[in-house]
């Protein structure tokens, strides 16, 4: 045979085959500590400890802060600057604002004590008909800086007074965050400190979720104690006419009474407040009036002012734009939130106790009926229908299941009293009858009734029901109405009841069961009764229970139902309760390690359910880098998010980051589709 030829010419392209079968998908739920452990490139526990922006910042600290006559008639204030590093020893003339407030007197006019700031001490000038005019100033003794103790006289007098005086002062320094101290005192005894007698709202209130930078939402962090913010923000303050910048708290809306209550309700009268999204309900007063000693103000001491700051629809007789054309307050013609005139024409000077007693302002602000003001035609109410029972039968061993037992889980209902209290119990076919629609109240049944069993509390996903083995999507809550083919509903005419399944070798945990049931239940969002829910912890193959991995979302939320579920469910904010859904199951709620980052971080991308949560304020400071500190949040003792952690908790707050969804994918993360932003 001879030499094989040369090559003939490449023929034409042939027709495109069959698609073949999809390649394995990789997405292995990437634990992020592959990189960011303790001993790896980037700590976690590093990179959040910064609290703000700019890194670690230490704090000015004030202390050993006393007053006594300089013998002219004037205040030495001294006191020691410190910060964590140690003694402050360069405090200049420069680094020093000081303010002096006289607590007023109550009048029929304004019934509260009111501070009333006389003066403002400071090196600087401010204009007044364009004209420079310098700030009053004492004299700056630094002799004893080395040991970082300092003395301030001031240029003012000891005032010929009676009431009591509030000093404020602030020392800021390059690079830290300024320092705050205030001393009250009476003129007569300067050197004597006496109680404050605003203590209304304590720092140690705010900083529940504030944390210690209060200010850092505005004035560029220089005021983080209440007790400074009422020398200023006083509706006794009006400085027209004595600068170019009118400085009229109560006109301009900035009373501390007015603009806190407005900021925390995202109410916008003379500022448009809009945005804020405040963190719990807002007829719950006791989230921030609780820990001083008068904190209880707000129905012992009720003023038009405070109130009128959210009931902004009130008209009294002397309200700007008064018409005794409307209708009054209450009056069946009245719809919210026209405005309506308070009853009796009075003005706002009457004193509000004589009709609104403590007990009645408690009653209307009475946060787990979380009470609404329904549109014109809407059927809504935020009030359970019932109160439930629910129990589980009790473990061998008296404290924690261990694997074979199989534990009944029982729930029963009565009707729910106007107050909250325990009314009759509901009929027994409450628990025997299928179900009804939706939409309509029935004396014979219900329309809702669901058990979930979920945990460990750590990495939550349904357990001990059948639906709980489903793949790749697991069942998140088991029907208890009869008729029913499941030979564990064991529901008769006493109660629903549910047998749960033989608890496995190896479950060990924290887990827990919850149940709700409904009457008229969910048509839409504005058309609803909310539903009746009860759940508690079990311990599982252990007695220890174990630490959440986020701390008490209450502190900031309250120990309310979630006002934006109530038309679904009636949960708090409390986390064991809300992933018996935001679970890691794959059903259809974001699990709620993802969903709390991004919202708390504002994220426009971050959300594994594509929700845009750009809108959002958190209250340490999103947008100024006060969402890093991690500690705030994670408060429980359970250090797990340090070194524990993957993608689904990192994008909820790094995925707006130009490339972290790239980083997360690119290292076989779970892919999902951002929002738009």
């Amino acid at each position: 045979m001879g030499p094989t030829g040369p090559a003939g010419a490449t023929g034409p392209t042939g027709a495109t085959g069959p698609v073949g079968p999809a390649g394995p998908v990789t997405a292995t739920n990437e634990s992020c500590m592959v990189c960011h452990a303790s001993d790896r490139l980037v700590q976690t526990a590093i990179s959040h400890a910064l609290p703000f922006p700019t890194g670690t910042q230490m704090d000015v600290v004030l202390t050993n802060v006393a007053v006594a006559d300089d013998g002219a008639g004037h205040m030495a204030i001294s006191f020691h600057a410190a910060n964590s590093a140690g003694l402050i020893a360069n405090v200049g003339t420069g680094d020093l604002r000081l303010y002096i407030a006289e607590v007023s007197t109550p009048t029929t006019a304004s019934p509260s004590n009111y501070l009333r700031r006389w003066t403002y001490e400071r090196t600087g000038t401010f204009t007044v008909g364009g004209v420079a005019t310098p700030y009053p100033f004492g004299a700056l003794d630094t002799t004893n800086a080395a040991t970082g103790d300092y003395v301030y006289t001031t240029a003012a007098t000891i005032p010929a007074s009676t009431n009591v005086q509030r000093i404020f002062f602030r020392v800021s320094k390059t690079g830290m965050n300024t320092g705050n101290a205030t001393y009250d005192y009476l003129p007569a005894a300067v050197a004597t400190p006496v109680a404050n007698p605003r203590d209304i709202v304590p720092t140690a209130t705010c900083n529940r979720c504030h944390e210690e930078r209060i200010a850092d939402h505005g004035h560029g962090g220089g005021y983080n104690k209440t007790e400074a913010c009422v020398v200023c923000h006083s509706p006794l303050l009006d400085e027209t006419g004595l600068t170019d910048t009118p400085h009229d708290m109560a006109a301009l809306g900035f009373d501390l009474p007015t603009m806190v209550h407005q900021i925390h309700g995202a109410i916008s009268t003379k500022n448009d407040w809009s945005k804020v999204t405040y963190p719990a309900q807002l007829n719950d007063c006791k989230v921030c009036h609780v820990g001083g000693t008068l904190s209880d103000n707000y129905k012992n001491n009720p003023t038009a002012l405070a109130c009128t700051s959210c009931h902004t629809f009130v008209q009294f007789t002397d309200s700007p734009g008064y018409s005794a054309a409307n209708v009054a307050c209450g009056d069946p013609a009245w719809v919210y939130p026209n405005p309506c005139n308070h009853i009796s024409n009075l003005a706002s000077t009457a004193p509000c106790a004589a009709c609104h007693s403590a007990d009645a302002i408690d009653g209307y602000h009475d946060a787990t009926l979380n009470r609404v003001h329904p549109a014109a035609g809407q059927t809504m109410t935020n009030a359970p229908e019932f109160n439930v029972a629910l129990s589980i039968s009790p473990p061998a061993s008296g404290t924690f299941y261990v694997a074979g037992e199989t534990p009944t889980v029982t729930a029963t209902l009565k009707y729910r009293n106007a107050d909250g209290t325990d009314g009759a119990d509901v009929p027994s076919s409450f628990y025997t009858s299928a179900k009804h629609a939706a939409g309509t109240t029935s004396t014979t049944a219900l329309s809702g009734a669901r058990l979930y069993v979920y945990g460990p509390r750590t990495a939550p996903k349904p357990v001990l029901t059948p639906g709980a083995a489903v793949t790749p999507t697991a069942t998140q809550a088991t029907v208890l109405f009869l008729p029913s083919t499941d030979p564990n509903n064991l529901t008769d005419a006493t109660g629903f009841k549910y047998k749960l399944q033989p608890i496995p070798v190896g479950m060990t945990g924290t887990y827990f069961v919850r149940f709700y049931a409904q009457n008229y239940g969910y048509v839409s969002d504005t058309n609803y009764v909310t539903d009746s829910n009860a759940f508690f912890p079990v311990q599982i193959g252990t007695a220890t229970a174990q630490a959440k991995i986020a701390g008490d979302c209450s502190r900031c939320h309250g120990d309310h139902t979630a006002p934006f579920h109530d038309a679904r469910h009636s949960v708090k904010f409390d986390s064991d309760e809300c992933i018996s859904c935001h679970d890691q199951s794959g059903n259809h709620a974001d699990p709620l390690s993802n969903r709390v980052h991004a919202v708390h971080s504002a994220s426009v991308q971050g959300d594994m359910l594509a929700i845009s949560w750009a809108e959002v304020e958190y209250p340490v400071g999103a947008k100024s880098g006060g969402v890093k500190k991690c500690s705030v949040c994670h408060s429980s003792g359970n250090a797990q998010y340090t070194r524990n952690v993957g993608e689904i908790a990192c994008v909820g707050c790094h995925a707006d980051n130009p490339g972290a969804l790239d980083h997360v994918w690119q290292n076989g993360g779970k892919v999902y589709t951002p929002a738009v932003p």
